[in-house]
């Protein structure tokens, strides 16, 4: 199984400190309240009580539960790994002069992953070169929904070179490092001319397992992780699934 490091309550925790500086929470806690301080019979009684799980299930889903559920997904995933791979999930990265965020990064001795988990379901489509992409989602033919967002590879690319950076500052040079990025969903797709890998969650330890073992690397992965963890301010990110994050 493989090895999961840099990973404690710190992301949860994080979570939580996002959920109490949104006011949203407490507008629906406070009618809550209102309904509870109103009531005189046992219906209105009944009512509060629905309204309040209603309430508690809103924030759930609204702040918890998708996000949760897919980084569960994606470490469940790696946990089927052999003990060789090394997973950093999650973290806030500097190498002194740029910061980045990175999903996944998946050190062994077929080199270093730098992965960005894509939530959506649509089109995705842009260039390389522009700032923002064009973003379709037609499953529902009577609300199909058109956005831009800002151009996912260029996540990719600012924590590819944080990385990148924070080995050559350990003097860490010629390591195999690749940024992937991976879309969940088997019903969404992206067009772009990007030469980054883009490749779907259920065939992602087929391909890391496809990339040949780099002599010597093995005896460097423990060095590699303490060279990353080095830029690791504490802080997890607090957005997995979005393409925008």
């Amino acid at each position: 199984m493989a090895v999961i490091q840099g990973y404690s309550e710190t992301g949860k925790i994080n979570y939580y400190k996002r959920l109490f500086k949104n006011p949203f929470w407490a507008y629906l806690m406070a009618i809550a309240l209102v309904f509870f301080v109103a009531a005189k019979e046992p219906l209105m009684y009944f009512m509060a009580s629905a309204f309040l799980l209603l309430s508690i299930m809103i924030i759930f889903l609204a702040y918890f539960e998708r996000e949760f559920r897919l980084h569960n997904k994606v470490l469940k995933l790696f946990k089927k790994l052999e003990d060789e791979f090394v997973i950093l999930p999650a973290m806030k990265l500097s190498d002194g002069s740029e910061n980045s965020c990175t999903c996944f990064i998946v050190i062994s001795a077929k080199g270093i992953f730098n992965i960005k988990v894509l939530e959506f379901s649509g089109i995705l489509q842009g260039s390389e070169k522009d700032d923002m992409w064009q973003y379709t989602d037609a499953s529902n033919a009577y609300n199909i929904v058109e956005n831009q967002i800002k151009n996912p590879m260029s996540y990719l690319r600012k924590s590819h070179k944080v990385i990148e950076q924070l080995l050559k500052n350990n003097h860490i040079d010629y390591m195999f490092l690749k940024s992937i990025a991976v879309v969940n969903n088997s019903n969404a797709a992206i067009k772009s001319d990007t030469d980054i890998p883009i490749i779907k969650l259920n065939q992602l330890n087929e391909y890391l397992h496809g990339h040949i073992e780099r002599q010597h690397q093995h005896l460097l992965k423990e060095t590699i992780v303490e060279a990353i963890m080095g830029g690791h301010s504490g802080k997890s990110c607090l957005r997995l699934h979005c393409p925008d994050c």
